[in-house]
């Protein structure tokens, strides 16, 4: 969606997840350090489909999503 990498990463889970869920799902798709290196960190803007995303870090993004649903 074009929107923030933080509403991306908790797509379908955007109530009653922490902010320590969402590190902990990045950490382990290998994707929290990247956003710790964009200029709006958790509030840059992907893009529609994660497009301004490379195809590695799409996927992470995307990973992270799962390992964040999965810690329901």
């Amino acid at each position: 969606f074009n929107n923030s990498i933080l509403y991306n990463v908790k797509y379908g889970r955007l109530a009653g997840v922490s902010m320590e869920e969402v590190e902990a799902a990045c950490e382990a798709a290998q994707i929290l350090e990247f956003i710790e290196t964009l200029p709006n960190k958790w509030d840059t803007v992907v893009g529609e489909r994660g497009m301004r995303l490379s195809g590695v870090y799409w996927l992470r993004t995307y990973y992270c999503c799962h390992v964040l649903h999965s810690f329901m």
